[in-house]
């Protein structure tokens, strides 16, 4: 559908301005008036649904009579007739019967009318009928015998009630000059009067004075806060889905000057933005069908409906206040929410990141500690996003950022959902920070979750303490070069190369804390040249590989291939298709120290093909060459 461009006079008219400002006056919701805390302290949540379907289950095991009367109840709400239902009540009876609730054989008495010839179809009718009995309920016969005289009267058959088994008729020529309405919106072009219907429905489209799809977005907007997840989650989409195309015309109105259209579009996506920032808040459904991240269809879609109209708003400070609110609530759902809205909403606005993110940095650095680990997760996603901006607007938060990430490493294994991301955010960071702010973000004590203040200079001093503390962080990297997922092992690999080759660009001599950690690193790094099916990680172990080979100090080198040289060679000998020896493989466990049942787990994986002998027999032979 093409963009819709509403007319703006240039005189003001003031009987239609003031009409359209007394039309929005009180309808939409503003900033000004809404309180985060409220909706947090009194909102009803939001849940996978109202739970009616498991009282229409309990009731379904009562009396026939019972059953059909609960029933009766069900339909009545389902077609909006229960109020109606308490004002005629005894009429009820006859409006909505009990034979309309089950199966009535009414088949029969359509084909006949069908069937029968012209000018006939009254007396099929009323054959079918005699012989119907009570199998029909008041309301049927009565219908039938309406559609009897109607045929009696045009000498046709009568119009048969629609259900899934009467039979298919062509529908009638249209004889009317005024196009369908479905197939103008279609965009089916049928001749009326010499030009076609998508024209004549472009030319009302274009002369419009309030923006087309308002009755829609008002019916998605309620269907935000319906009990069903389902429902909330496809108002969300649509949502998404207008905005993202005709965001820059939602909530204009036409006929007044465009300063005052400009207005009330304001009002619009405000309003918009507050309710799409209450159903992330209220929403607490979730699951975990995805393996062990949790799945939040509802919040994840609104907070990107939320980007959405944010991208299309002035400004988002208003907005980034109500997350933060929310990022502080003790309902992990509300801080998942929170986050999630904020990785998406940030990534949207660039141009307003050098504003939101001195405000959203420090908390979602503090998030990074949270007690849930989905929250760390979203938190360690939306600072991932804003990665490369990071150092040019908070760039005194960095070391304090990747001293989080190096003590959240500490709470993560195989099975946490955060450890993707949390590796990627401190391979990145690794990336863009010169090795000084990488030695001052490292943590003081391995269970220290502050980071220790940054060193004037890369003196002496400095490099043994940094050696020191080196020694007790890198090693958490270990583990997660054998973690199930790829992206993660990538990630560690890459930052471990990242921190060698600071280091060596940083001083001439070698890293004083790469010789002690140096045969670990080397049967890792082997390991994923050998063993991993991914082309991504063999290429990070090479790399990593190399920068060791020339960094490393060649007698600390030396003694490390003589220890293991022997193992080595018999992994390389392994023929394709075969398990190697569990004994040689090295698998750290997160607690430290050495998995016996890791490695025999990780021995199960045959050699996968001849390719991997032959980068085992680079890599060692590059090694080869090194030492002598």
């Amino acid at each position: 559908v093409d963009q819709w461009s509403p007319h703006h006079p240039n005189e003001a008219d003031a009987a239609a301005e003031d009409a359209a400002r007394s039309e929005a006056a009180g309808a939409w919701l503003r900033f000004d008036s809404f309180q985060m805390d409220s909706v947090l302290a009194h909102g009803r949540p939001l849940l996978a649904s109202s739970g009616v379907e498991f009282d229409e289950a309990a009731e379904t095991a009562s009396t026939g009579r019972e059953r059909l009367l609960a029933q009766r109840r069900l339909l009545q709400q389902q077609l909006g007739m229960e109020a109606m239902a308490q004002a005629l009540e005894g009429t009820m009876e006859e409006i909505l019967h009990e034979g309309d609730l089950t199966a009535a054989p009414t088949a029969s008495l359509r084909r006949a009318a069908w069937a029968a010839p012209a000018g006939e179809g009254a007396a099929a009718v009323a054959r079918a009928l005699e012989g119907s009995g009570d199998a029909l309920s008041a309301r049927a016969r009565n219908q039938a015998r309406r559609q009897a005289k109607a045929s009696a009267a045009g000498g046709g058959a009568p119009m048969p009630l629609a259900s899934a088994d009467a039979p298919k008729r062509p529908l009638p020529a249209e004889t009317s000059d005024a196009p369908h309405p479905k197939r103008a919106a279609a965009g089916v072009h049928a001749d009326v009067g010499g030009e076609t219907a998508s024209e004549a429905m472009s030319v009302s489209w274009l002369d419009s004075d309030s923006w087309p799809f308002e009755p829609l977005c008002a019916e998605l907007r309620c269907s935000l806060f319906h009990p069903k997840w389902e429902r909330r989650h496809g108002a969300a989409a649509g949502l998404r889905a207008l905005l993202r195309r005709h965001g820059s015309s939602a909530g204009s109105v036409g006929g007044v000057r465009e300063c005052v259209s400009a207005e009330l579009r304001a009002q619009w996506l405000e309003d918009c933005a507050i309710r799409l920032l209450s159903v992330i808040a209220l929403d607490r459904f979730g699951d975990w069908a995805a393996g062990d991240r949790v799945t939040a269809p509802v919040r994840e879609t609104a907070a990107q409906a939320l980007a959405v109209t944010v991208r299309a708003m002035d400004g988002a400070a208003a907005v980034a206040r109500a997350l933060l609110t929310m990022a502080t609530e003790c309902v992990w759902e509300v801080r998942h929410g929170a986050l999630l809205a904020l990785k998406y909403t940030l990534a949207s606005r660039p141009d307003l990141l050098p504003s939101l993110l001195p405000l959203c940095a420090p908390l979602l650095i503090d998030a990074l500690q949270d007690g849930d680990d989905d929250v760390r997760g979203a938190a360690a996603s939306a600072l991932l996003g804003v990665a490369a901006h990071l150092e040019s607007t908070v760039p005194l938060l960095l070391p304090r950022l990747l001293g989080a990430v190096w003590a959240a490493l500490v709470r993560l294994d195989d099975l946490t959902a955060s450890t993707g991301s949390v590796m990627s955010l401190g391979a990145r960071l690794s990336r863009e920070l010169p090795y000084t702010q990488l030695c001052a973000a490292l943590p003081g004590d391995a269970d220290a979750a502050e980071a220790v203040r940054p060193w004037e200079g890369i003196g002496h001093e400095s490099h043994q303490r940094g050696a020191a503390l080196f020694l007790r962080v890198l090693p958490r990297l270990w583990p997660f070069m054998r973690h199930p997922a790829a992206d993660t092992r990538c990630a560690a690999i890459t930052t471990l190369h990242t921190l060698v080759s600071a280091a060596a660009d940083a001083s001439a001599d070698a890293p004083p804390w790469l010789p002690p950690l140096l045969p670990t690193a080397l049967r890792l790094l082997l390991q994923s040249s050998f063993l991993d099916h991914s082309e991504k990680v063999h290429a990070a172990a090479t790399d990593a590989w190399q920068a060791l080979l020339r960094h490393a100090p060649l007698p600390e080198l030396r003694t490390a291939a003589a220890a293991h040289r022997a193992g080595w060679l018999t992994l390389a000998s392994t023929p394709p298709g075969c398990s190697p020896d569990a004994s040689l493989l090295l698998c750290p466990s997160y607690e430290g120290g050495h998995d016996d049942a890791a490695a025999a787990k990780a021995a199960e994986a045959a050699v996968s093909s001849s390719e991997a002998q032959a980068r085992v027999a680079a890599a060692l032979g590059g090694l080869a060459c090194v030492c002598g």
